[in-house]
């Protein structure tokens, strides 16, 4: 059992019940609070990050986002099994504006082949993907060795050190609001 699991169960087992939240209603049309969130977003000019969406409440809120203004979009972990984005509706969402945020641990436990994720970055374009780790978790490596590690599977992969450099470091930085490296 994943170790977000284990949590959750002793949530449960405590009492705790955590409820989803939902971004749609019962048509896919995106709720009201979700426009008072983007209102927030956009003035601020904050990140706003899919997180673990379905698919179809992604596209909603990416559409909607865009719409609203927000400047940076993040989809999170598009590959991750819960998402499953094929690598056409990755390429259909940066094209709507969204970064795709590639997580090491996604292909390093084994959720997806790391050439799946090669190709999504490759299909979508090296200039609309960001990479993370996603680490901290006691049995994964070192929060502090994920970056150069996932580095390293690009540059194996045949990326280069600008292209490495432009997901790691530059669009990174555009995220965190800075205009130039």
């Amino acid at each position: 059992m994943p170790v977000w699991m284990k949590f959750e169960v002793s949530l449960r087992e405590a009492g705790v019940q955590a409820e989803p939240v939902h971004v749609v209603d019962a048509d896919g049309e995106l709720l009201p609070e979700v426009h008072t969130l983007f209102d927030v977003v956009a003035r601020h000019q904050l990140v706003l990050a899919t997180g673990h969406l379905a698919r179809a409440e992604i596209f909603a809120v990416v559409r909607g986002a865009v719409q609203a203004g927000i400047r940076d979009v993040v989809v999170t972990h598009p590959e991750f099994p819960s998402q499953n984005l094929s690598i056409g509706e990755q390429r259909e969402l940066a094209e709507m504006g969204a970064l795709l945020e590639r997580c090491f641990t996604t292909p390093y436990t084994g959720k997806v082949p790391w050439e799946h994720v090669f190709d999504g970055v490759r299909a979508t374009g090296i200039e609309n993907n960001v990479l993370s780790t996603d680490l901290g978790q006691v049995f994964n490596p070192p929060v502090e060795d994920g970056l150069a590690l996932f580095a390293d599977r690009f540059l194996e992969a045949g990326f280069t050190e600008e292209e490495v450099h432009l997901m790691t470091v530059t669009n990174t930085r555009r995220l965190a609001g800075e205009t130039a490296p």
